[in-house]
């Protein structure tokens, strides 16, 4: 066997152990910072200027829309509550890990989220509120009483045309959402059920 025939041989498992590492890479983090998968619930404290309560937010199931599959995501309170509703959210993570959502009467997707964003990145999307909103990408160390959570993913909300309408949305790895806080409501995660996994904080 010549040198040349061996050298080229591993260039190509090289070439080919890189690609693998980056789709493998590719896969675990758009899974583990929003981890959509039917069954997944989160139970959040919700605390507003004049009252709280535990509110749960479960992927319900899937459904296409242009060609593209979109998680059916539910919210609403665990207790009966006529002054708080339920609301229902769709998400499509595309092959960028960009995070789409859309909720019917709406006229544009929000591009909420993307998940391979590095500290810094910035990013506008045209918004269902009435003008360009942009997200600017962090990473951070989340406390939820006495635990940390290294590693996490921020993303800071603004539509620069409305005062006080500013947003913050944690993301963990393994988790998912774990936290937002905006001027009316502080959300923190209580417990989660996740991939078969279950988190209580």
């Amino acid at each position: 066997m010549s040198f040349r025939y061996l050298l080229s041989v591993a260039c190509m498992a090289l070439l080919f152990l890189a690609c693998t590492e980056d789709e493998k890479d590719g896969i675990i983090e758009t899974n583990s910072y929003l981890p959509l998968r039917v069954g997944n619930y989160w139970d959040y404290e919700v605390v507003t200027y004049k009252s709280s309560y535990i509110r749960r937010e479960y992927v319900r199931t899937t459904i296409k829309r242009n060609g593209d599959r979109y998680y059916e995501v539910v919210g609403g309170p665990l207790a009966v509550s006529a002054s708080i509703h339920y609301d229902t959210a769709y998400y499509h993570i595309d092959n960028n890990g960009y995070v789409y959502c859309w909720r019917t009467g709406w006229e544009n997707e929000e591009n909420l989220y993307r998940l391979f964003a590095s500290h810094g990145d910035q990013w506008s999307f045209k918004s269902n509120f009435g003008d360009r909103a942009t997200v600017e990408s962090f990473y951070t160390t989340v406390e939820i009483g006495e635990k940390e959570i290294p590693e996490c993913k921020g993303y800071f909300y603004d539509v620069p045309m409305i005062v006080d309408e500013e947003s913050t949305v944690y993301l963990a790895p393994g988790i998912g959402c774990v936290g937002t806080t905006s001027m009316w409501q502080v959300k923190v995660l209580k417990k989660a059920f996740v991939n078969g996994i279950e988190y209580t904080f």
